[in-house]
């Protein structure tokens, strides 16, 4: 066998042999993240009979755990979620802080004044594929009976407020100059309704 022969015979062994491993990592490695993903849901394994009723129904995905939520979040919704897509979801870190009261700016049609207490919490948010640690306000209308505070651990939806609801609506990206502003609206359950887009309340 001549030394050309010999050369090219070992050249096409060597990109067979690579293209082969090549395609079993890659087989691999999707089995793991498929994996993954049904370990971080808590789905369990469903025949072809469970799946097509299932599609008939909204289908919600239920977490074992906040964290899990937190983390198909950062990597599933980077958009964000719920009406418009206003929402994020964050993981409160720690107990509440700096409170103080505000008396609300009347509008037409107001009778009384209106009190709210506003409290800071750090949060850890999922916001646009990538993990922001911040400080988040909540703001409680102290006329009406109170929500009870929020624990650390606990899932929240939260909305940037330094990103102004007409520009959210109208497409244009965040001031990446400015401070983040973010506001807790309310606590949700590490259940996602695929059919609404939205975490249950």
């Amino acid at each position: 066998m001549s030394g050309d022969l010999k050369a090219f015979l070992i050249g096409w062994g060597i990109l067979i042999a690579f293209l082969v491993i090549r395609y079993l990592v890659r087989k691999n490695s999707e089995k793991k993240q498929r994996n993954y993903a049904s370990n971080l849901m808590g789905l369990a394994k469903a025949s072809v009979d469970d799946q097509k009723k299932l599609s008939d129904k909204p289908q919600i995905l239920h977490f074992k755990t906040n964290k899990g939520a937190y983390e198909f979040a950062l990597v599933s919704l980077v958009n964000g979620f719920g009406t418009m897509n206003f929402f994020h979801v964050g993981i409160v870190q720690g107990k509440p802080f700096g409170k103080k009261k505000e008396v609300q700016k009347k509008i037409k049609g107001d009778v009384e004044k209106v009190v709210n207490e506003i409290t800071k919490y750090k949060i850890k948010i999922a916001y646009k594929g990538k993990e922001v640690e911040a400080t988040g306000t909540r703001t409680d209308n102290l006329s009406v009976p109170k929500r009870p505070a929020f624990k650390a651990g606990d899932l929240v939806a939260i909305t940037d407020l330094s990103h102004s609801m007409k520009d959210k609506m109208t497409g244009v990206e965040r001031d990446e100059t400015k401070d983040y502003q973010f506001q807790i609206l309310t606590k949700i359950k590490p259940s996602f309704n695929v059919k609404k887009m939205d975490f249950e309340r």
